[in-house]
């Protein structure tokens, strides 16, 4: 599991080409968050001596769980009302560097609308909104966009999955 963990750290630390966000999220997520939840379930199917069907359907049920909260934490990051209790402050993980889901459908939204705007956009995420003014220019992408909206549609198809 702690390999899992650290490979989606390098995974996110890294940069990736940029016409595949929602893959390299989705990637990252799953060894951040998705795999520890998805073992610790098959975890539970072996204890109970589980068919190797019931244990695939605990880790299918756990990696889509698992994807879903990360995708709900990240959204977290740009609309919690109360951020002192969330323990983290407003827009952290742009200021970090994280590209998210909300970003990410900012992103794809633009790329549609304003393609130049998408574009921009695009090379921010690349260079992790590390130049002056990236931060301030993405909140307002995204703010203008159905990033946040679009992501909690994601968050809900791996609810879903998860479901089913």
């Amino acid at each position: 599991m702690l390999y899992n963990i650290v490979r989606g750290e390098f995974y996110q630390a890294k940069n990736y080409d940029k016409t595949k966000w929602h893959e390299n999220y989705i990637s990252a997520s799953f060894y951040k968050t998705s795999s520890l939840m998805a073992l610790s379930c098959r975890g539970v199917g072996l204890i109970h001596n589980k068919s190797m069907d019931i244990q695939r359907i605990l880790t299918v049920f756990a990696t889509h769980f698992g994807t879903a909260f990360q995708i709900s934490d990240d959204i977290l990051d740009y609309v919690a009302e109360d951020f002192d209790k969330f323990g983290k402050p407003q827009y952290n993980d742009l200021k970090e560097g994280v590209v998210s889901p909300p970003i990410i459908m900012a992103q794809a939204e633009l790329s549609q609308t304003n393609p130049e705007a998408g574009a921009e956009l695009s090379d921010m995420m690349a260079r992790k909104f590390r130049e002056e003014g990236d931060v301030e220019k993405a909140i307002d992408y995204l703010l203008g966009s159905s990033g946040i909206i679009n992501a909690e549609r994601l968050g809900y198809t791996h609810v879903q999955e998860a479901i089913n």
